[in-house]
């Protein structure tokens, strides 16, 4: 899968950050306060536009890319 754009918006952010917590699609949704199916929508949503298979592959790439972009210059 290649990314889609590889922007990631607030609402999908928010359901990788609980992913990478631990939490699963219900508890999501009940603290986000959405149907467990958005939660799984905004997920594949966000694993599409990171160009990734697998949730684990979704809150890494999030999490390295927000990394990155609060990093100062790196030297590359």
């Amino acid at each position: 899968l290649r990314p889609s754009n590889g922007y990631v918006g607030q609402a999908r952010r928010e359901c990788l950050k609980l992913v990478a917590l631990g939490k699963d699609d219900e508890t999501i949704a009940m603290i986000l306060g959405i149907q467990r199916d958005t939660v799984r929508t905004y997920i594949e949503s966000a694993k599409q536009r990171l160009g990734v298979t697998k949730r684990a592959h979704a809150v890494a790439y999030a999490h390295g890319a927000k990394r990155a972009q609060r990093a100062p210059h790196a030297g590359w």
